[in-house]
This record gives C-alpha cells, sequence and structure tokens, in this order.
C-alpha cells in the first residue's frame, strides 16, 4: 500500500516537473550551447532557489536580529555610559541574537559592547576583580550599544517595515511563476533568434 502510494507521488511529480519545468528545446544550427535542456533548466532553478533563499535571509537578519538594533536604539543606547545588558532591552533569552553577537556574528562588528569584569563588587571591597578573555561574550553583564555614528544606517539596514513572512511568499510565488512562464516562452524565444541569426549569415554569405 505504502509502495503505490510512493509510486503514484513519484510519478505525479514527474508529470508536473515535465509538464511547467522541462523546457523543450529544438535543434538550434546558431545556438547550439542551448543543446541541453536540463543544464538551462537547472541555472534557472538555481536563481531561484537562490533568490528564495535571499528573501529568508533578509527576513531573519531584519526580524529577528533586527530586534536588537531597534531596541537598542529605543533605549537611547549611543554610548558606552548609556549601554543595556540584553536582559535590560527584554531579549535575554533569545538565542540566536546571542549566536548572532558571539566572534565572527552578524551583530558582534556591528554593535559595541562593553564587557564587565567579574567581581566587580569585590573589587570596590578592596579585593582584585577576575579579568575574563576579551574575545570571551557574558551575556549576563557585558552591555551593548550602538555607535553614533553607525546608527542611521544600522536602523534602515534592519529595518523591519515591508518585510514580513508574506514578502517571503510573494518572492516564492511570483519567481515560481516565472520560472514557469520563462520555461514555456524560452524554446519559441530562442528559436526566433535562431532563425534571425540564420538570416543574418546567408545575407552576409549571398552579399560576399
Amino acid at each position: 500500500m505504502i509502495r503505490v502510494f510512493a509510486l503514484s507521488v513519484s510519478g505525479f511529480f514527474e508529470k508536473i516537473d515535465k509538464m511547467f519545468f522541462t523546457p523543450e528545446f529544438g535543434k538550434y544550427e546558431h545556438l547550439g550551447f542551448l543543446g541541453n535542456s536540463d543544464s538551462f533548466k537547472w541555472a534557472i532553478l538555481a536563481l531561484y532557489f537562490g533568490l528564495v533563499i535571499a528573501s529568508v535571509l533578509t527576513y531573519y537578519n531584519r526580524n529577528v536580529l533586527g530586534k536588537a538594533v531597534r531596541a537598542l536604539d529605543t533605549a537611547g543606547s549611543l554610548s558606552p555610559e548609556g549601554a543595556k545588558t540584553l536582559a535590560e532591552l527584554g531579549l535575554g533569552k533569545n538565542i540566536f541574537i546571542k549566536l548572532s553577537l558571539r566572534k565572527g556574528g552578524t551583530l558582534a562588528g556591528l554593535i559595541r559592547r562593553v564587557a564587565a569584569e567579574k567581581g566587580e563588587n569585590d573589587a570596590r571591597m578592596g579585593g582584585k576583580p577576575e579579568k575574563k578573555p576579551k574575545d570571551k561574550v557574558d551575556f549576563e553583564s557585558d552591555r551593548f550599544y550602538l555607535a553614533p555614528e553607525k546608527r542611521d544606517s544600522l536602523i534602515q539596514r534592519f529595518s523591519a517595515r515591508g518585510n514580513g513572512i508574506l514578502s517571503i511568499v510573494l518572492v516564492a510565488v511570483l519567481g515560481l511563476l516565472a520560472v514557469v512562464v520563462i520555461f514555456k516562452v524560452a524554446p519559441f524565444a530562442f528559436g526566433l533568434l535562431d532563425s534571425a541569426l540564420d538570416g543574418f549569415s546567408q545575407n552576409g554569405s549571398g552579399a560576399s
């Protein structure tokens, strides 16, 4: 039963692939590089999937990581003195922002960090504070702020306006429709181009 179902599903997708996503190229005298329709097909599909992935990454950056930028701006954290911890920004449990603030992360090179020293309370009472490695981020006590000169560009870059889930859906759907149209129109367009090139070559031969 399962095997029959799997075969029927496989057959359905094969029909869809052949009907919408397999361009039927003819034999072109002057466009020999289009002899392999599979190469053209996968090149167009690669562009489509690249576009969808780019829209997903844009959504992630602006709507997930962008929360940190917008929260710092709202809190007025534009200097070391006004820096805030993630907890103070309401982002203490956001694992994605924490990962991005680590060394090599997207936000690590954009948001300034004021590293806290362990044992600060002991230091005030005459003790010696314990210093931690500079590259290690302490998400409990380290504070963050936006450099004033980068504030406007960061707000613009991480703005969530007009970049919701709907935009990803639109890119995926409209892009898929564009792919289908390309696969249907391309053979006809290439046929016309090949005929035009053939006409030019014949005219050139006649003139000589």
